[in-house]
């Protein structure tokens, strides 16, 4: 009987600590899974450049830290690109300097067609055209050079700009539209 009273006493006396030793065991181990949850999440949304939002709570200090690192590394990123625009920009000015003189590598940059202009300079500018039309008069060869084509509203195809080069150099141009 006493044994029983002692059993009873110690169940009593020690229930209380040890079931709060393996709750707090349970919490904790909650917590890590939780955690190893978050940090995948995290990389997800790292990987995928996602932010979190904010829906009628705060936002948690990590969560904030994680959108202001992705703040950055958007701020950061279009600072790179914009440096390697202006740097691409750069050399094919320098490029076009090369082959045709400063004035016309700057109205070629500009599209800034004008008369005097070569095949290859309106080439640079516009691109290839999409339809040439040659003809030869008087010993010299004219050429109409047509861009932007659509089909019309009869099934036509037509221009929105023309450029007339006689002998290789530019002699005017007209929007057809």
């Amino acid at each position: 009987m006493i044994v029983n009273i002692i059993l009873w006493v110690l169940v009593l006396v020690f229930y209380q600590p040890v079931s709060r030793y393996f709750k707090n065991q349970r919490i904790k181990k909650i917590h890590r899974d939780n955690d190893k949850f978050v940090d995948k999440t995290r990389d997800y949304y790292v990987k995928n450049r996602l932010r979190y939002t904010n829906y009628e709570a705060d936002l948690s200090p990590k969560q904030k830290r994680h959108n202001d690192a992705m703040d950055r590394l958007d701020k950061d990123e279009k600072e790179n690109r914009v440096r390697q625009f202006r740097e691409a920009e750069q050399a094919y000015l320098k490029e076009l300097q090369m082959k045709f003189g400063l004035e016309m590598a700057l109205k070629i940059k500009n599209e800034e067609l004008c008369v005097g202009m070569t095949n290859e300079m309106v080439i640079e500018m516009k691109m290839e055209p999409l339809h040439i039309k040659r003809s030869v008069s008087r010993g010299k060869v004219r050429e109409e050079w047509f861009y932007d084509g659509y089909v019309n509203r009869l099934g036509n195809y037509s221009y929105r700009f023309r450029v007339v080069i006689v002998d290789g150099l530019v002699q005017g141009w007209k929007n057809l539209q």
